[in-house]
């Protein structure tokens, strides 16, 4: 397009400039001879040529400009059929999911096995998505805005979870919001190392000393749960027990599930 144009516009310049040279040229010889009045009316008419000649220019470049932008506006793809990069905000756990790719065909599904591989890497598994799981995707006019701002329901839309991401029509770089519960591994419910122990999968255990209840041989579950605010130290790293050891639950300390039935 741009050479297209760079042509035409050096074939105008250069009719333009032999106009007016041959123009004034003509000009200056009926000046010699005298003829003022006949060289004053051939450089009027020469410049009623010249304004002619750049109508006919604009005319043509706008003509130009529109057939180039009906070519490009046939070789945009369907807005339905790219990827997206978008950012997720989990709410309840205030994290946000930088710039991840959804494919025009990917859904809620799709979406959930990306969060899962978030927290997978962070070493952290998923091991329950609520039922109350809701996610929420910008309407047109507000996806644009700062990424944790308060959102009127109205403004925000709720996802179904057939629709695929091809047909929001979302800004790349947007904001989704998904809310309800995502359960981790670290959400879980702690327990003693005595309830845990298997003996065919021998494992490496990290013990602890509390000065408070005076023991050693603390699992790290219970170091963290029933020994809150107390002094503690570490007894022996990576161990690996052959029965279900825990002095915690042993001498009656443990406040959480542990072999004893706590």
């Amino acid at each position: 397009f741009q050479n297209y144009y760079d042509g035409c516009k050096r074939k105008h310049e250069s009719s333009l400039h032999k106009l007016k040279k041959d123009s004034t040229i003509k000009a200056e010889e009926l000046r010699s001879e005298g003829k003022e009045a006949r060289a004053t009316a051939i450089l009027l008419d020469v410049e009623r040529q010249a304004a002619e000649l750049e109508e006919k220019f604009r005319i043509s470049t706008e003509l130009l400009v529109e057939a180039y932008d009906r070519h490009m506006n046939e070789l945009i793809p369907n807005p339905e059929l790219l990827d997206c990069r978008i950012n997720v905000h989990l709410v309840v756990k205030n994290v946000l999911i930088e710039n991840l790719l959804v494919k025009h065909t990917d859904t809620t599904v799709d979406l959930k096995r990306m969060i899962t591989q978030f927290f997978n890497s962070k070493g952290d598994p998923v091991t329950e998505f609520g039922e109350d799981l809701e996610i929420w995707v910008p309407g047109e006019e507000e996806q644009h805005e700062d990424m944790f701002a308060t959102v009127g329901v109205e403004k925000e839309r709720k996802l179904d979870a057939s629709i695929p991401f091809g047909r929001l029509h979302l800004v790349q770089g947007c904001t989704i919001k998904v809310t309800g519960t995502i359960m981790l591994n670290s959400d879980m419910p702690k327990s003693c190392f005595s309830l845990e122990f298997d003996a065919s999968k021998p494992t490496s255990v990290d013990y602890y000393s509390c000065a408070e209840c005076k023991i050693n041989w603390i699992c790290q579950s219970c170091i963290e749960k029933c020994h809150t605010g107390h002094t503690t130290k570490a007894y022996i790293l990576g161990h690996k027990p052959t029965w279900a050891c825990c002095y915690c639950s042993k001498k009656g300390f443990c406040k959480i599930p542990n072999k004893r039935g706590n």
